[in-house]
């Protein structure tokens, strides 16, 4: 099992109302599950990959967004998990690599704890 915990400071200050958009990849055909709160509030579960609006920058500020990922390997073929996080919406795009790694047997999980700070 691979565990992975992520901290992203994200600067969405003074961008008005610009939507502050969430996109999570998650590669190599396997499936995962993602919940995300922002502060306590949860936002929604969501499968696989998907892009998803967390609000305008001007409600989001001092926020905290929590992404809780679970990856299963289903992939015959490969034991890869990716996960890839992207946000939009603040004084510049962040990309960030979270997990890629392989892992020890297939069937096997990979969990992810994503923190986004946003200032």
């Amino acid at each position: 099992m691979i565990s992975q915990h992520t901290f992203i400071p994200y600067d969405i200050f003074n961008q008005r109302d610009t939507p502050v958009e969430l996109t999570v990849t998650i590669g190599n055909g396997q499936l995962a599950s993602t919940l995300i709160k922002i502060n306590n509030d949860k936002l929604g579960d969501f499968n696989n990959s998907f892009s998803e609006s967390l609000g305008k920058s001007s409600d989001l500020v001092r926020k905290t967004v929590n992404l809780f990922t679970t990856i299963h390997d289903i992939n015959p073929d490969t034991n890869k998990v990716t996960m890839t996080v992207k946000l939009r919406g603040g004084k510049s795009e962040h990309e960030q690599t979270v997990i890629d790694s392989s892992v020890p047997t297939h069937g096997d999980i990979a969990t992810a704890l994503v923190t986004i700070l946003l200032i």
